[in-house]
């Protein structure tokens, strides 16, 4: 693995990903979508479903897309299928499986509630994450977030190690496990409020519709 490190001014390091199939983009579409009563991942804006926008997106900076999924709506996609190996205890499940599974060295996480993740914030999370570690986006207002984040596969024995010790928060893993916080400034062109707008109901997905027709 070839990596090209920059320390700036600011001791931040950035790394290009060289190696063919080295970056993996994860979409977790695995989730039960009680609360909307249907899969989220298929609604769609602007003529899109949720998974073909990400997937768009995730495409321009990796090496392959999988989509971490329980459902057999998402077979016909073209994309690599991989189930949760272990009983479905939300997104750590769908993350553990994918690293076991995949042979890619670091995996591109996000979340297939998430549709408006833009790809100038996908390359800002590439190019400042760190190697060997987690690498998360933190908002500005200090909140993590664990499913816009780069995941080596080397963290997978701590993941499961983690998960079998009965606890399935992320954002604990991530603590535990010393991640790399990748800040967001308001300064960055592309921040803004909606990036990380998650739908999880009608009322949401609504709100969603009204922001994407200011755009």
């Amino acid at each position: 693995m070839l990596l090209i490190l920059d320390y700036s001014k600011k001791n931040k390091s950035t790394f290009l990903f060289m190696k063919a199939k080295n970056l993996c983009g994860i979409i977790l579409a695995g989730g039960q979508s009680k609360r909307m009563g249907n899969d989220k991942s298929l609604l769609r804006i602007n003529g899109l479903s949720f998974i073909e926008i990400l997937t768009r997106s995730l495409s321009e900076i990796c090496d392959e897309i999988i989509i971490s999924s329980n459902s057999k709506l998402h077979k016909n996609l073209g994309y690599k299928i991989i189930h949760d190996e272990i009983n479905s205890y939300g997104p750590i499940s769908g993350i553990y499986s994918c690293l076991k599974k995949s042979a890619c060295e670091y995996y591109l996480i996000v979340a297939t509630d998430t549709p408006l993740l833009s790809i100038e914030l996908l390359q800002y999370l590439k190019k400042n994450a760190v190697p060997g570690k987690i690498s998360a986006i933190v908002q500005e207002s200090g909140f993590v977030e664990p499913l816009c984040a780069i995941y080596p596969k080397s963290i997978g024995p701590a993941l499961k190690k983690f998960i079998l010790g009965g606890n399935y928060k992320l954002i604990d893993f991530l603590i535990i496990n010393n991640f790399h916080p990748v800040k967001l400034s308001a300064d960055l062109d592309f921040n803004n409020p909606s990036l990380f707008f998650n739908v999880n109901t009608s009322h949401d997905f609504k709100e969603l519709l009204k922001l994407t027709a200011l755009r």
